[in-house]
């Protein structure tokens, strides 16, 4: 029962280091790619040219980044974003 304890912790912390290097190699992308602005200039339009050009995890690093929330939430709100986006064009 211990080990499966133990293990779980290290999944666990390996999943949220894996999600915050994700996060970061997201952004290093933007800066790259010329995509990313300060945070003050950010706004739901950048998050909008961010899912139109296909950059989603761009998108979502954004959106959590304007309205300070946790990856999850930030990843439900941009894919409900990209369904009205989807729904116009067609």
């Amino acid at each position: 029962m211990i080990t499966f304890i133990v293990a779980l912790l290290a999944f666990t912390l390996s999943f949220i280091i894996f999600q915050k290097c994700r996060w970061i190699w997201s952004i290093r992308k933007m800066h790259k790619n010329g995509t990313y602005e300060q945070e003050e200039d950010l706004t739901l339009f950048d998050v909008k040219e961010l899912l139109i050009e296909g950059e989603y995890e761009a998108a979502v690093t954004v959106y959590c980044k304007i309205f300070k929330c946790g990856y999850f939430e930030g990843k439900k709100a941009v894919d409900s974003l990209q369904r009205s986006i989807n729904e116009l064009n067609n």
